[in-house]
């Protein structure tokens, strides 16, 4: 039986000591200091989502939009806006995939879904909404005006349309939430419209419209410097930039002029107290098309104040600029490795990863060949937040699939406390045929280990199967799997941490495992994995009813050199 005595004269804390003092005292020559506490790197596909038609071309737009369905994970929107389908906006359950809703095209519109994102929740109803633009759409007779919608995340109805006012506006091009601009506790969102004429009068500059949740109004209207520069071609809600309480707005201009450059490119920073400009970045040379895609990046260096981040993918850029909100500084620069990758014509800021508490960004780039030599894969770039190293390279599936044509954050898709990230290849090809497209759903922190259930009624007794995936490099090592009553710690020793708060029963496992396991250690096979088994007949287990188990797996050596620890899972012990 499992002992459940933690006061026991046991003594937990000593005998832990005494019994794996050898065992700890090589974490620090070892990987495990560079993880958070427990689990570890190493791309993980959560879901695939398949275009739903041949040419429909899903992963045009990708975007977390929140927990819609409550259900604890954050969910994801995709745009399919190919021609098979005149347009569709389909949103995906991250926990098991499922669609949750499939918007279609209104009459009056072609290519819908070309831009997606999360809107923040817009009607207050306490459940994040989402935003489509369709710039090819002619609303209320009105050629290629383009146009906005906001859907309610509660059951997919529409809350707003905002339409585009005159001929070839392209509203709706871009679209992000914005946040609460205004601080009357409604989110607001935020359209790029970049063909819209100026407030002036002067033509097509293009332009950005921040528009009220509450109310549908116009609360600010952002013009381009210039006739054709493309203001509104890409459009973010970076959050408060300049640290006056409200959440302000960064929209690109790729066809502009800074400095004489032809097309060099430029992002704006306005202010959402009174729509001011805060800052300006602009490209480095002719034809980089920067601000081609922005996007806000959290607090990259930890002052307080939120960062932005502009991709720059024309014939003379391949690269993406992080700036500081504060000052304007330039805080990282990342650059493409090939003239034809179009690196950086998606940016994303993708939340903290890796659990070091600093959030990572992403890089996307279409035409990248991958690692294994096929022309046009497409790649998205993973960086740290801390250092600007490379987490991650994830690389197409096919022959000119584009993957990266878009890459988002996704907020925490598999409940493990760590940011996920989506991420669009356009011509990918599955079971819808030619160009159907797809988004795939990724976690960069693998949790080493899982559970097939999270309780065991001991009325009723059963089996539970523990699934060890470690890396293929610890193949061939001892594991162990430990347990604890007491919680998931952290127990942080000799520089590294095991996700267990050790008691009696940490120490059992390690010396003298319960008969109720099976093979709760041994050693890993060739792809570094283990199945460890606990198994309870009825009633065996009435002492513990209402009690939770945490678990975690190692590997190590076998002389007490520590190599790796998982996250931690649970098992509740019910009637």
């Amino acid at each position: 039986m499992l002992k459940k005595d933690v006061n026991s004269s046991l003594n937990p804390p000593v005998m832990l000591k005494v019994v794996l003092s050898c065992f700890l005292l090589a974490l620090c020559e070892n990987g495990l200091s560079a993880q958070s506490c427990g689990g570890g790197t190493g791309t993980e596909l959560l879901h695939r989502f398949d275009g739903p038609l041949s040419r429909s071309k899903l992963g045009w737009s990708v975007a977390g939009v929140g927990d819609l369905n409550g259900d604890g994970s954050d969910d994801v929107i995709a745009g399919a806006p190919g021609p098979a389908t005149l347009g569709t906006a389909l949103v995906f359950s991250s926990a098991d995939g499922t669609l949750l809703y499939q918007i279609q095209s209104p009459p009056f519109a072609i290519q819908f879904a070309e831009a997606v994102a999360g809107a923040g929740d817009v009607n207050g109803d306490g459940i994040p909404d989402f935003i489509v633009g369709t710039p090819w759409s002619s609303p209320n007779g009105i050629t290629l005006a383009g146009s906005a919608f906001v859907y309610s995340g509660a059951d997919g109805t529409e809350i707003w349309h905002f339409p585009g006012f005159s001929v070839g506006d392209g509203m709706g091009n871009s679209v992000a939430g914005a946040g609460d601009v205004n601080l009357d506790g409604f989110d607001d969102v935020i359209v790029g419209a970049p063909y819209a004429d100026a407030q002036g009068g002067t033509s097509s500059t293009g332009a950005a419209f921040v528009y009220s949740g509450a109310s549908g109004a116009i609360l600010f209207q952002l013009d381009g410097p210039s006739t054709a520069s493309q203001m509104g071609c890409s459009v973010a809600g970076p959050g408060d930039v300049n640290g006056d309480g409200r959440p302000d707005f960064l929209v690109g201009a790729k066809h502009a002029n800074p400095n004489g450059m032809d097309k060099a490119g430029s992002a704006f920073v306005f202010s959402g107290l009174d729509g001011s400009q805060l800052w300006q970045f602009d490209g480095d040379n002719v034809w980089d098309f920067f601000a081609t895609s922005v996007s806000g990046a959290n607090d990259l260096n930890q002052d307080g104040f939120r960062d932005v981040f502009v991709g720059a993918p024309g014939a003379s850029g391949n690269y993406a600029h992080a700036y500081s909100g504060l000052n304007g500084s330039l805080l990282f620069r990342f650059e493409g490795f090939g003239s034809g990758a179009v690196y950086g014509s998606s940016v994303s800021s993708a939340g903290d990863v890796n659990g070091d508490g600093f959030p990572d960004l992403l890089v996307g780039a279409e035409g990248e060949w991958s690692h294994s030599g096929l022309r046009g894969a497409g790649a998205a770039y993973v960086y740290s937040g801390v250092d600007g190293s490379i987490l991650d390279r994830i690389d197409g599936e096919g022959e000119n699939f584009a993957l990266g044509f878009s890459v988002s954050g996704a907020g925490d898709a598999n409940g493990d406390g760590l940011a996920d990230i989506v991420v669009g290849s356009i011509f990918a090809e599955f079971g819808s045929g030619t160009q159907s497209g797809a988004a795939y759903l990724f976690s960069l922190s693998s949790p080493y280990l899982s559970v097939d259930q999270a309780s065991l009624s001991t009325s009723a007794g059963g089996e539970v199967n523990f699934d060890i995936d470690f890396p293929v490099s610890e193949a061939g090592r001892d594991y162990a799997l430990l347990a604890s009553f007491s919680g998931n710690g952290p127990w942080t020793t000799g520089g590294g941490c095991i996700p267990l708060t050790p008691d009696a029963l940490t120490a059992q496992m390690w010396t003298n495992p319960p008969g109720l396991f099976l093979n709760p250690q041994g050693i890993l096979d060739f792809g570094g994995n283990a199945n460890p088994n606990f198994s309870a007949p009825a009633g065996a287990l009435s002492a513990f009813v209402g009690v939770r188990v945490w678990f975690a797996g190692l590997s190590h050596d076998g002389a007490g050199s520590l190599h790796l620890a998982s996250s931690a899972v649970t098992l509740d012990i019910l009637p």
